[in-house]
């Protein structure tokens, strides 16, 4: 992923996640979008960091500073100001959502996830 994705990556998922409440480190989570982006398609994997690039873009454009720091709460309203502007930007707002939460927590439960699974047979 480039330098610039990566940032945008940090920023957004400090939006979704933020450290101050608990969420996994800037760098965890860049670590752990990336290894689950690697397993998707290459157009997939475009959408995406293109998605994140343009939600780190309007932080700028609105506020005139990164995500990153912008307090939890007006990480938030960018991120609903940009799902506002239509249908079809909120469904990618919520798509990029669902990769994020889902690749973070994928990895930060994948213990418990195995234990309970092991707990019953098939």
């Amino acid at each position: 992923m480039s330098r610039p994705a990566r940032r945008a990556l940090a920023a957004v998922g400090a939006a979704l996640l933020p450290e101050e409440h608990g969420g996994p480190s800037p760098a965890q989570l860049v670590e752990r979008v990336e290894r689950y982006l690697g397993q998707l398609p290459a157009t997939s994997r475009r959408a995406v960091r293109g998605g994140l690039l343009a939600m780190a873009a309007a932080s700028y454009l609105t506020t005139g500073r990164d995500l990153r720091r912008l307090t939890p709460e007006a990480r938030a309203a960018v991120l609903h100001r940009i799902a506002a502007l239509s249908p079809d930007a909120g469904v990618a707002v919520e798509g990029l959502k669902a990769v994020l939460l889902l690749a973070n927590g994928a990895d930060s439960y994948a213990d418990e996830l195995l234990s309970r699974a092991a707990e019953q047979d098939p």
